[in-house]
């Protein structure tokens, strides 16, 4: 019998690689088990947070209302308080003083401390507000994370975030795209198992980062300067302030 000839390598062709105990290769059908193992554990972790936040957010609304009551209560038992104070002082004062001096003392104490009242007021139903709308943020980041869950890899899930439900879903977008690029890549690339992911840079907004909040000294702050703040601002004031929350850690803390 004859013995066929060897083969002959063609010198132009690399030799194939023989893999070594660094790279694995997964099965079409492992990766796609080890990929909804992943989403059914971001699912399960998230359920019992949406819950507790929209029961947050219903709690921060209800207590909206009772302190916007309160605040006609507590004016008038303020006012009560002072006068009474006022009563005590007002013998010897009216009898130094002429009736046009007496009245206009009388009006200008008055109105600076309705205005402080007024003031003070205001800031506590801003704080209350700025609250309710955050958790309402919070709650539909964690509802669209839920219904994502399907096109956005899990290591991304966490990279969410924006201070308005526009802001949000343009994050959504982008962190899609990505992942769409990481399952392209996968494929392009036998399936191989990969040890890192891409991340998002975090933006630095359009103050370079700076806030409010980061500026030096302590520094008062308005109703309208509350109102006014971004979701990310109005997070390091509730850190600053040390304002309770029953929602457990949000994306901005």
């Amino acid at each position: 019998m004859t013995t066929p000839p060897a083969p002959v390598e063609d010198p132009k062709t690399p030799p194939t690689p023989t893999p070594t105990g660094t790279d694995r290769f997964f099965s079409q059908e492992q990766v796609n088990e080890m990929i909804e193992k992943a989403r059914q554990q971001e699912k399960d972790k998230l359920y019992p947070t949406i819950s507790k936040t929209d029961e947050r957010a219903k709690q921060m609304e209800e207590e909206l209302k009772e302190l916007t009551k309160f605040r006609k209560t507590a004016e008038k038992q303020e006012a009560d308080r002072l006068k009474a104070i006022e009563d005590a002082q007002r013998a010897k004062e009216e009898a130094e003083m002429s009736a046009k001096e007496l009245l206009a003392k009388r009006d200008a104490d008055f109105n600076a401390r309705l205005a402080q009242i007024q003031a003070e007021n205001e800031q506590r139903i801003a704080l209350m507000e700025q609250e309710v709308k955050y958790n309402q943020l919070q709650a539909y980041i964690q509802r669209r994370a839920t219904e994502e869950s399907n096109t956005i890899v899990p290591e991304l899930m966490d990279l969410i975030n924006g201070s308005t439900p526009e802001e949000v879903e343009a994050s959504i977008e982008l962190l899609k795209a990505k992942s769409a690029s990481i399952a392209e890549a996968a494929r392009n690339a036998g399936i191989r198992q990969r040890t890192t992911m891409p991340g998002v840079a975090p933006s630095s907004g359009p103050n370079g980062g700076v806030t409010p909040l980061d500026m030096p000294g302590d520094r008062q702050f308005t109703a309208e300067d509350i109102r006014g703040m971004s979701m990310q601002e109005f997070a390091q004031l509730r850190k600053k302030i040390n304002m309770p929350s029953g929602s457990g850690r949000g994306l901005f803390d």
